[in-house]
């Protein structure tokens, strides 16, 4: 299925597109974030790479898009393992083919134990 994409007047070829907003809102349950993204206007569609790390260093979520439609995202990313309360940081990138990963934006957040609900 092939979607048909039209850039807004503003887009930015593909080497100039970047994160304006991004943030981590740790669930109550201590496993899972939401996550809310702006990406400046596009004139093509990017790929978004994600990557949550604990504070050891070890990858405990992962998502990609391929050629993201919007520039405006909110979606939750669950966490790995034994998740454990403590930092973590989130890491997200854009891509297209012609280019690898560029434009890296880290955020840092915190998770703390369950409540019970």
């Amino acid at each position: 299925m092939k979607f048909h994409f039209t850039p807004s007047e503003d887009a930015l070829p593909p080497s100039q597109v970047h994160f304006t907003r991004l943030s981590a809102e740790p669930w109550s349950d201590g496993r899972r974030i939401r996550v809310n993204l702006e990406l400046s206007p596009f004139q093509q569609p990017p790929n978004l790479i994600l990557a949550v790390h604990d504070h050891e260093g070890n990858e405990v979520s992962r998502i990609v898009f391929v050629e993201a439609q919007e520039t405006s995202l909110t979606f939750t990313m669950h966490l790995r393992g034994s998740a454990l309360p403590g930092h973590y940081s989130l890491t997200a990138s854009v891509s297209y083919p012609e280019i690898e990963e560029f434009n890296p934006t880290t955020i840092h957040f915190s998770v703390h134990p369950a409540t019970p609900e």
